[in-house]
């Protein structure tokens, strides 16, 4: 799968999720496994919508809750731990161009985003690559 199919994919399968209400956690779970490709566990709490690009490089910890309109931008890879809460509107982005103008529109740079157990991120804040 090429990386337009993946993106194509990955917004398809979250505007299905962004269907359900936040009473359907199950289904909610289970599409969430699906996107990511990982089992979630029961404590996985979301809040539809929710959007990303790729959702095969998320994977997150138990007891994980993310409010309505977060974004992940995954191509770099996101991993969340244990007991992390994601306020409305947080994105995690992962990627970008580089700075340089005469490489912006012909490459993409990456790295990963690690949130720790036990962390808060407030409500609209922005955690950039690396």
């Amino acid at each position: 799968m090429d990386f337009a199919q993946k993106v194509r994919r990955a917004i398809g399968m979250a505007e299905q999720i962004n269907t359900l209400a936040y009473a359907q956690q199950e289904e909610i779970q289970e599409r969430w496994s699906e996107l990511t490709g990982q089992e979630v566990d029961e404590t996985f709490h979301l809040i539809p919508p929710v959007y990303t690009d790729h959702g095969v490089n998320i994977r997150v910890g138990r007891n994980v809750f993310v409010n309505q309109g977060c974004r992940f931008n995954d191509v770099g890879g996101i991993e969340i731990d244990d007991d992390v809460m994601l306020g409305p509107d947080v994105s995690l982005i992962t990627s970008g161009h580089p700075l340089d103008p005469a490489r912006r529109r012909t490459g993409i740079t990456s790295a990963p985003i690690r949130i720790g157990r036990n962390v808060w991120i407030g409500a609209s804040a922005m955690v950039l690559q690396g």
